[in-house]
């Protein structure tokens, strides 16, 4: 063989191996964006509930709890808890002598708007109360939307997350 033989010969194993690099790379990318596109349809519809603080009044606080899927999420447990200051900063961190007062349970929340009111006794010294939300989603998944915003899968039913006693006063 020549030596232009031989420089086609290695020229065209290079171009192989590019090729087939460049298939795995390609077949990589498509599979991570599937992974991706998996990832945000299992987080859609729990990506949409939020709920917050309204207008204080009636001796308590008003809460909005949104619901901007088209579908209805099921068995919530909303806890009011602080974000700055003294108490519990969780709805698992309450005390049980507190809990009645301090978290509600809610069958079904459908779509949109709904108004919640909690009793006073929030009270505290430079405490700012939040409200977090753990609610089983329409495919059967369960989520906690903290206080602070931030969502995450939990794995449990939320009555059983916060070790609540049954039978469980739904409304």
């Amino acid at each position: 063989r020549t030596i232009r033989e031989w420089l086609i010969l290695v020229a065209a194993v290079i171009a192989g191996v590019a090729g087939w690099q460049q298939i795995a790379d390609e077949r990589n990318a498509r599979k991570a964006a599937e992974r991706e596109g998996e990832r945000a349809k299992h987080r859609a519809q729990a990506e949409g509930i939020a709920v917050w603080q309204g207008e204080s009044g009636g001796g308590g606080m008003n809460v909005i709890l949104v619901n901007h899927s088209q579908q209805p999420v099921y068995q919530a447990v909303i806890s009011r808890v602080a974000v700055e200051g003294s108490g519990a900063h969780t709805g698992r961190q309450l005390p049980d002598t507190r809990i009645l007062q301090e978290q509600q349970a809610i069958l079904v929340i459908p779509p949109g708007r709904t108004h919640l009111h909690f009793g006073p006794g929030c009270g505290g010294m430079g405490r700012v109360p939040g409200f977090e939300v753990a609610f089983k989603g329409q495919a059967g998944h369960y989520w906690l939307r903290y206080a602070n915003g931030s969502l995450r899968e939990i794995g449990q039913w939320p009555v059983g997350y916060y070790g609540l006693s049954r039978p469980v006063l739904w409304r």
